[in-house]
């Protein structure tokens, strides 16, 4: 939309927040060039990528606290600053020193690193060594409200324990995506004892992600965050863990009564196919360490209102991006301008809009600019584990990442309301001057549903029970196939740089939306919550349970 025409708009907006004069002075300072200018800077080649304990990544970090400083925010970091510190252990396994050794029925076989299984490195050890019996577990996951326990029937006690990637069908996608990932399945295979984890590909799991995939990246650094007393974060008891080429993973159903094909389908209607294998695995692990540290960067504006200024929304967006790496047509340098430098712009541009505020809003508003997110959402977790302000009076967290404004928006989709805040989007929808809509039932979700939740740093606040909410904004139909072609072909490569077709106008729309929605949650007497019969509330214990009716 052309900023004269967003100007038209506002003429016709009867919420509180657009008939304040102050608010509509805010949103004016949000533009195409407000919003172009920190991409510019933050995905040029002199930010080498913006990686963790990087010279570019520091610049990155720098610039950030540089401008909330202008601003005249207040630092909400450590020490009266506005840096919060982060130690992490960087651990990279060494292929060439990695072995395995698969027995079935009492006969040996050396695998082959990148043909039959790949290793991850250890955070806590630099030599680990397993020798124990494979428990197969299904997809790992033990949902007690689902009736599903892949652990049921099993001893896995000192044993590793092989389980399907992808997670269970038999959950809704959101579901899938949490009791899927790395960090779910450690822990619910150490709290029962087991010392190894084998990850098995299946036919779907290959579509997605294939094994040669993984290989292509099995060798790369990882991170952990380190927390006061020391250590890394994670769970110690997992001494090895590894993914199995689909060859081998024949293998260890060869004989079965029940063939993998039966099981999958036995696993999709829920059903429990746990069971002791007659294999076992040696595995070596080598993993070099590295300690380094990067910070997160946070600021705040003061609340107004005596009762709720000690209450946060907090906006967050990741700095970091991947750094230097492989040359993909003579170029090494990953700039990461799409992933996230359009966050970041977002967040800057919406805190310079809070900032020219006359009266702030009721509550206090914080910027969180975090790091690590493209090593599993670190810097967040980071965060929302010791945060700077009390964990408990953050009220809403609009987290935005990677946003794909390579067209004009149309309208605003109204998707279901999980946390009572659908009268407030409906307001800021009128005040952008878009329609709002409700989405089709088969309408495709971004990132593929589910799974986009688990991928961007909105879940680290979710996992300790803290409403995250956003506004989806959307372009016309050829627009958004346009932009899964681009995600395709530019996601973590080099060319995610200046070269991307970004429309800087729906970059301000974006801004402004998001703007808006903050405000006016910062300003509604009641917190947003999810309802209580929402599997987020069920499993997250969320620290506000009151729902929000949208209404001031």
């Amino acid at each position: 939309m052309k900023l004269r025409a967003f100007l038209l708009s506002l003429a016709l907006i009867s919420s509180a927040a657009a008939q304040n004069s102050d608010v509509k002075s805010a949103l004016y300072r949000i533009n195409p060039a407000t919003v172009r200018s920190h991409v510019v800077f933050l995905a040029d080649d002199l930010l080498e990528g913006r990686a963790p304990g990087t010279r570019g990544g520091e610049l990155a970090a720098r610039y950030i606290a540089a401008r909330l400083e202008a601003l005249g925010l207040e630092p909400a970091g450590a020490n009266g600053s506005y840096f919060q510190q982060v130690r992490f252990r960087e651990f990279t396994v060494v292929p060439e020193k990695t072995s395995a050794t698969l027995t079935i029925d009492g006969k040996p076989q050396s695998l082959k690193w990148g043909t039959d299984f790949v290793a991850s490195g250890n955070a806590f050890v630099t030599q680990s060594k397993i020798d124990a019996a494979i428990v197969f577990v299904g997809y790992g996951a033990v949902v007690p409200r689902h009736n599903i326990d892949d652990y049921a029937g099993v001893d896995v006690r000192n044993k590793i324990v092989a389980v399907l990637r992808g997670g269970s069908p038999a959950l809704s996608s959101e579901e899938r995506a949490h009791y899927s990932t790395s960090q779910v399945i450690a822990e619910t295979a150490a709290q029962r004892g087991a010392i190894g984890i084998l990850l098995l590909p299946t036919h779907e799991s290959e579509k997605e992600t294939p094994f040669a995939r993984i290989v292509s990246y099995a060798d790369q650094s990882a991170l952990r965050w380190i927390g006061p007393d020391g250590h890394p974060t994670g769970s110690p008891q997992i001494l090895g863990s590894g993914v199995l080429a689909p060859a081998i993973v024949e293998k260890l159903f060869a004989g079965r009564p029940v063939t993998l094909a039966q099981t999958l389908e036995h696993l999709k209607a829920g059903k429990n196919q746990s069971f002791e294998t007659s294999a076992r695995l040696a595995l070596h692990v080598a993993t070099t360490h590295r300690d380094i540290t990067s910070p997160n960067v946070i600021a705040m504006r003061r609340g107004s209102d005596p009762a709720l200024k000690s209450e946060h929304v907090v906006y967050s967006a990741h700095y970091d991006h991947v750094g230097i790496g492989k040359p993909v047509n003579g170029d090494s340098i990953y700039n990461g301008a799409w992933d996230n430098a359009t966050g970041i712009t977002s967040v800057l541009n919406i805190a310079d809009a809070m900032a020219s505020l006359r009266k702030a809003p009721a509550r206090s508003i914080v910027f969180a600019f975090v790091t690590a997110e493209e090593k599993g959402l670190l810097g967040s977790d980071y965060f929302a584990q010791y945060p700077t302000i009390p964990r408990e009076s953050v009220v809403a967290n609009i987290n935005i990442d990677m946003i794909g404004y390579f067209a004009e928006y149309k309208e605003v989709v109204l998707n279901p309301d999980r946390t009572g805040i659908g009268a407030i989007v409906e307001r800021v929808a009128k005040a952008i001057g878009l329609p709002a809509v409700v989405p089709s039932k088969d309408a495709p979700q971004r990132g593929g549903g589910g799974a986009f939740m688990t991928r961007s740093d909105g879940y680290s606040f979710i996992r300790r029970g803290i409403p995250v909410v956003g506004i989806s904004l959307r372009t016309d139909p050829k627009q958004t196939e346009g932009m899964r072609s681009i995600y395709g072909t530019r996601y973590h490569q080099p060319n995610d740089d200046l070269t991307m077709p970004f429309n800087w106008n729906a970059g301000a729309t974006f801004a402004r939306a998001n703007f808006l929605l903050g405000y006016e949650i910062a300003n509604s007497k009641t917190r947003p919550g999810w309802k209580s019969d929402d599997w987020l509330a069920l499993t997250f214990r969320p620290t506000a349970q009151t729902t929000a009716v949208g209404g001031k």
